[in-house]
């Protein structure tokens, strides 16, 4: 595809700079294409292994004592430890060895939890360390396991054992909260979804267990302060009865924040926003349909609640934002309006304000729309359709990318500091960015870029760094948006 030169707007004057420039730039970006080489496919520098060291994430064991008559728990490793081990170099900025157990033969590491009250207690074996001699060998210093886990702990749970553990599993609880969800499993097991606001202080421990809980399964999880009653707290249990005898088991929980917006109809600062924060559900329990359920139930707490504008999300991860996807889009069909956003002026406001979606994630369904709109044309009996529809999606997606880079064709966001440049250094940069823009646009037929340009443009093209890395990160980005809207299409398609 050849960029429109109505589109990229650039004079006979450039063009002539462009050619004069075109030799200077190739060379650039060769350069730096062989250094960019140099880096693994995840983007990372390849690390030599580092000696006496084992994986945390291997060695380490999360444990959910259910406390019943068979001493069941439930078993899983972290997703996440780098919150937990690290080195840190004397002046350095950044941590070292993440998620390396350092000095030790054979570790194990094991955090205990009661899956009701979330106390919880540490163990550590091995069968031995490693001579401090050999490690300064190499400068290595010896993980002090027990210290970093327990200084990630709450500090009213950290100093219990596994005894106290065990007993408080196997005594009798009541979640806090009031009950906004509940479905049958089967005579003896149901799912219970409870909401509670963490403004006492009788519940601070048990929200200080969940972050714990939060830094093993989320990789950037900050902890939340507490007590504070904005802060909405959702569990998410099964409930398992037997013998008489009830017991809850976490399987999940999601906070969010409530704070003041402005409402532009009503012109009053009388509405709120709920902003989810973390959502997790712990690793034995994923792809059961147990991350629906929890959202799901979310959104009809935030409908049910005419204070509550809308709900948006704290720095969704991919995840997460598929899951959001399918949920919204399917809520959307079910209540028969998913077509209403593939219309060619979709009643955004209208859908924000019955389903409290955000604008910006509605936006994100209505392309989502247009995808199960072309899928739902049969190629067998109507192909001319499907090609003009299919037609149409990528025109107008690139016709927001050229709205959107507007700025960029004519060389205006690459920041530059024209102090520290000579002119001929100046003009080059900007003539790097209009041509790294042309090759960008004609890589790529089919993506989602509008969104993506408002979310990374800025971030990407702005800060400088690696021209050839600024390419690869938008086309994966790109085809990464454009798969996940497809996938949802399917999805929707199959229900």
């Amino acid at each position: 595809m050849q960029v429109p030169a109505e589109n990229v707007k650039l004079c006979d004057k450039e063009k002539n700079k462009r050619a004069r420039f075109a030799e200077k730039v190739e060379e650039s970006v060769t350069i730096e294409r062989e250094e960019a080489e140099d880096v693994d496919d995840d983007g990372e520098s390849e690390e030599e292994d580092v000696p006496y060291s084992c994986w945390a994430n291997e060695v380490t064991k999360i444990k959910m004592i259910v406390g019943d008559d068979e001493g069941s728990a439930i078993e899983f490793n972290p997703l996440f430890t780098h919150q937990v081990f690290f080195n840190e170099q004397p002046g350095a900025e950044e941590r070292i060895h993440e998620e390396l157990i350092i000095g030790y033969h054979e570790p194990k590491v094991v955090v205990n939890y009661a899956a009701n009250t979330l106390s919880s207690s540490v163990d550590f074996k091995h069968d031995g360390p490693v001579d401090m001699k050999q490690l300064r060998q190499f400068g290595l210093n010896r993980t002090n396991v027990l210290d970093s886990v327990e200084s990630r702990m709450p500090h009213d749970l950290k100093d219990n054992n596994i005894d106290k553990v065990e007993k408080d599993a196997k005594a009798e609880f009541t979640p806090y909260g009031s009950e906004i969800f509940n479905e049958k499993l089967s005579d003896t097991e149901e799912v219970s979804i409870l909401h509670f606001i963490a403004d006492k202080d009788e519940v601070v421990p048990y929200v200080k267990g969940l972050q714990s809980l939060a830094m093993w399964c989320i990789e950037t999880a900050g902890c939340i302060e507490v007590p504070d009653e904005r802060w909405n707290i959702f569990t998410l249990y099964k409930k398992v009865t037997k013998n008489g005898s009830t017991k809850f088991i976490l399987i999940g929980f999601l906070t969010a924040y409530k704070y003041w917006v402005y409402d532009r109809e009503t012109q009053k600062l009388d509405k709120y926003r709920m902003r989810i924060s973390q959502v997790v559900v712990l690793p034995p329990f994923h792809r059961q349909g147990y991350g629906s359920k929890l959202l799901n139930a979310f959104y009809s707490f935030a409908r049910n609640d005419d204070s509550i504008l809308d709900v948006s999300v704290e720095d969704p991860s991919e995840d997460f934002q598929a899951l959001r996807d399918v949920t919204d889009a399917k809520t959307l069909k079910e209540a028969d309006c998913l077509h209403k956003l593939a219309l060619p002026n979709p009643p955004i406001h209208e859908m924000v304000r019955r389903f409290k979606i955000c604008k910006q994630q509605m936006k994100r369904l209505a392309t989502i729309a247009k995808f199960v709109e072309i899928k739902e044309c049969d190629p067998l009996t109507d192909p001319e359709k499907k090609d003009t529809d299919s037609l149409k999606l990528r025109l107008k997606v690139k016709s927001s990318l050229y709205k959107q880079c507007k700025c960029l064709a004519k060389g205006k966001i690459f920041i530059i500091e024209p102090e520290e440049e000579e002119e001929d250094e100046d003009e080059l940069h900007r003539m790097k960015a209009q041509t790294k823009f042309c090759q960008i646009v004609e890589s790529i037929s089919k993506s989602d870029v509008q969104e993506a340009l408002e979310l990374s443009s800025h971030k990407i093209w702005s800060n400088g760094g690696d021209p050839y890395q600024r390419k690869k990160q938008l086309k994966q980005m790109f085809a990464s948006l454009f798969k996940q809207h497809a996938t949802v299409a399917r999805k929707i398609l199959s229900c």
